[in-house]
């Protein structure tokens, strides 16, 4: 009995040494690193005083680093088994991940059009991929360049288009839809608010190189109603209307979808068999109002 008591008092005190050791490590690491970033925010504190630089801006910027360490939902990128499964499967997980959102655009056709499920496959697999931002996160600025069509998923973001404008909460829109088909500039700022932004992203030039490999009826009526958006956008232009990077509302949208699908069947029943349909698309649009400032031919040829 009293070699067992012995025993187990020695174990005790081995799981329990084992035990201190534990925390007083893991209080040295949290020490670490409270220490370490204390320099930094030291240094940035610094860096703003000895410039004189004013104390709003500072509080933030410090805000917004506070909000960088936030919880977010786990990336493609950063799961590794995904990268070694074969390509179909990554073609039905992009499909089922992009589908609805992609879906929710309001470019397609309303009637729709045959043997789509491979385009819009496709699509989903070689132009969409997935965006976030952290509170306070600028995902664009004004008068910068724009590549990509945003289609916000969740959370709360704001836009604001000129320094003397109030800021817009905005949610569940999509961006920058113009860009398809024409050379795009932003119009205003976009930055995540409240909480982790996500968002997805939509590449202007892999989407026009998809639609023009797919061709076929699709092809001739996005083409057609890039050409009714740019030049609806023009018009409003025009008129004095002051254009964000918001999309048009969805009334507009629908419109102009009506009048894509009617100017794509005249096209498909163009009379003269034997001539070029890009003749035929030629007569349907010669009416149609036009600037050679906009290249409407850019993205989508």
């Amino acid at each position: 009995e009293r070699a067992f008591a012995s025993v187990v008092i020695l174990l005790a005190i081995g799981v329990f040494s084992s035990f201190i050791a534990s925390i007083s490590s893991t209080l040295n690491t949290l020490r670490m690193s409270r220490l370490e970033n204390s320099k930094h925010y030291s240094k940035l504190f610094q860096f703003f005083n000895e410039r004189n630089l004013s104390v709003n801006l500072y509080a933030k910027v410090k805000e917004v680093l506070r909000n960088e360490h936030l919880a977010v939902r786990v990336q493609e990128k950063d799961v590794t088994f995904i990268q070694k499964i074969p390509e179909r499967l990554k073609i039905q997980l992009h499909a089922e991940m992009y589908l609805p959102s992609l879906l929710s655009m309001k470019i397609w056709p309303r009637s729709g059009v045959d043997d789509t499920d491979f385009f819009y496959s496709n699509m989903c697999h070689r132009v969409l991929c997935e965006g976030l931002a952290s509170p306070g996160q600028d995902v664009f600025l004004p008068g910068t360049d724009c590549k990509d069509v945003y289609l916000l998923e969740s959370g709360d973001m704001t836009y604001v288009m000129r320094r003397d404008t109030e800021a817009t909460r905005i949610c569940d829109q999509q961006l920058c839809v113009a860009c398809l088909w024409a050379e795009w500039h932003h119009r205003g700022r976009l930055s995540a608010g409240q909480g982790m932004c996500y968002f997805i992203k939509v590449n202007c030039d892999s989407f026009g190189q998809v639609v023009l490999k797919y061709g076929g009826p699709l092809y001739r009526y996005l083409q057609i109603y890039g050409i009714l958006l740019v030049s609806e956008i023009e018009w409003l232009q025009e008129d004095g209307f002051l254009m964000s990077d918001l999309n048009l509302d969805e009334e507009q949208m629908t419109s102009l979808s009506a009048q894509a699908e009617r100017f794509a069947n005249l096209v498909a029943v163009a009379p003269s068999p034997t001539a070029p349909k890009e003749n035929a698309l030629t007569r349907i649009l010669s009416g149609m109002k036009s600037n050679p400032s906009v290249s409407v031919g850019e993205r989508l040829p």
